[in-house]
């Protein structure tokens, strides 16, 4: 697994995120086949886009590698084809076609119960995968079954494409019990729009 041998590793970007960093890290290169990884621009185009500048010349770009593959500064989110590390790395689902306004989705959720007070703790991350910023995006409601959040819903953020946020809510212990099916709402606003969703999950 990985990129291959000729792809030049000054341009793979390596996920400071990844999972076990002091083990693997998750590796992403371009590539531009539809059904292999090993299939990859021309050395020369990458060298262009992410080479050091040089006087006087257009080119090369020198974008800075973490730009492209994280879709910062006006670069879009790439879609992912494949992920590679040293221990059986799955494949991802290439995600839908970027929207051209503001796409807010939710993703990545977890429920886990707080040890201490039994609490129900809900981690879930939004993400603009749209090519428009979305502003005063706030959380307005989280509701688990029947059983509103106790802590208060989010403030006004702007998420500028590409860009996440990490967010956690809490539940009273006294939701349900462990292993029973229940729905999980989630939703917001924007300006301009609403997000969100309902979720079946399994209380933890």
């Amino acid at each position: 697994d990985g990129p291959s041998s000729t792809y030049p590793s000054a341009y793979v970007y390596h996920d400071p995120a990844s999972p076990r960093p002091d083990k693997w890290t998750y590796e992403y290169w371009l590539a531009t086949g539809s059904t292999s990884s090993f299939d990859f621009p021309p050395v020369a185009t990458l060298d262009l886009l992410f080479k050091p500048i040089q006087d006087d010349k257009i080119f090369p770009l020198a974008v800075p590698v973490i730009d492209v593959f994280e879709g910062r500064n006006g670069w879009p989110m790439l879609p992912l084809r494949y992920t590679a590390f040293s221990e059986n790395p799955p494949l991802t689902p290439e995600p839908l076609r970027k929207s051209l306004g503001v796409d807010l989705r939710i993703h990545d959720l977890v429920l886990a119960r707080e040890s201490g007070t039994g609490d129900i703790v809900a981690s879930f991350t939004i993400t603009n995968a749209g090519l428009t910023g979305a502003s005063n995006v706030e959380l307005t409601v989280a509701q688990l079954k029947s059983s509103q959040a106790i802590n208060p819903p989010s403030r006004h953020q702007h998420l500028a494409p590409g860009q996440e946020r990490e967010m956690r809510v809490r539940f009273p212990a006294s939701v349900g019990a462990a292993g029973s099916a229940v729905v999980l709402r989630l939703s917001g606003q924007y300006l301009g729009g609403t997000y969100g969703g309902s979720f079946r999950v399994k209380v933890p």
